[in-house]
């Protein structure tokens, strides 16, 4: 945030994140750290302009990280550790909306990366020239 984020901010730098606090606050509750602890952990973080979450089948998204190589240890869960993931991306969507956040959130089903890619691509950039325009 410091060194990164903050000062691409203050040039009107388009900062994009792959990894940010949803993902921390799915990621820990499915290592089984205490929601409200995860919440006082990153309440200082900068709000984004757009939070984008992708969610889809859980079978079918680890088909997907399995062909293009598993990464991540959660990748490596079975279906129950996977529906969980579902589940929580699924209600912190609810709740972001609920605190009036911007959300983009995209059911991939069977799109090939190019179209889920195009999706996101145009919420950015409407929001990008939203704040521009």
């Amino acid at each position: 945030m410091e060194h990164t984020i903050l000062p691409a901010f203050r040039t009107g730098t388009m900062v994009v994140c792959d990894r940010y606090v949803p993902t921390s606050l799915v990621l820990q509750r499915l290592d089984g750290v205490d929601p409200e602890f995860l919440t006082q952990l990153n309440q200082y973080a900068a709000k984004p302009d757009l939070t984008v979450v992708l969610t889809g089948e859980p079978e079918r998204s680890a088909q997907r990280a399995s062909d293009r190589g598993v990464y991540s240890r959660f990748h490596r869960g079975g279906a129950a550790t996977r529906a969980v993931e579902d589940r929580l991306y699924r209600d912190l969507v609810r709740q972001l909306r609920e605190t009036d956040s911007d959300v983009l959130h995209h059911e991939v089903t069977d799109e090939p990366a190019e179209a889920v890619a195009a999706v996101v691509l145009g919420a950015v950039l409407q929001r990008w020239e939203q704040r521009s325009g």
